[in-house]
C-alpha cells in the first residue's frame, strides 16, 4: 500500500495556500502534485502566480495527477474554486465556495 506524505512540503503547501486566500496578495492560484513511487508519494508545492486561469494553465502536466487552487474575483461576488483535480486525461472536478 503506498502512504501519501503531507507533511514533508507542508510549510510550502500551507504557505501557498495562504497566499492564495490573502486578499492583499497577488497570488491568484497555487499548483500542487506529487512525487514519488514504491515507497509512497509526497504532495509538494509544484508553482503559484498572478496570472488567473490563463496562467495556471501553462503549468499543468497532462501526464500527473495536479491539485490547484484558484482564487476568481467577480464585482458583485467573490468566488473562490476549492479543488481542481486535474489527471493525465484533464478531466477535473471543481468545487466552489462563494465567499461573502
Amino acid at each position: 500500500m503506498n502512504i501519501v506524505n503531507l507533511n514533508r512540503n507542508g510549510a510550502a503547501m500551507q504557505s501557498a495556500w495562504k497566499s492564495v486566500l490573502d486578499e492583499d496578495d497577488d497570488t491568484d492560484w497555487a499548483l500542487f502534485g506529487y512525487e514519488g513511487g514504491q515507497q509512497g508519494y509526497v504532495l509538494n508545492f509544484v508553482s503559484k502566480g498572478d496570472g488567473g486561469v490563463e496562467e495556471l494553465l501553462e503549468d499543468l502536466n497532462a501526464n500527473k495527477i495536479m491539485y490547484g487552487f484558484i482564487r476568481i474575483e467577480d464585482p458583485k461576488t467573490r468566488c473562490v474554486i476549492q479543488t481542481l483535480t486535474l489527471s493525465q486525461h484533464l478531466s477535473s472536478d471543481l468545487s466552489l465556495r462563494f465567499l461573502h
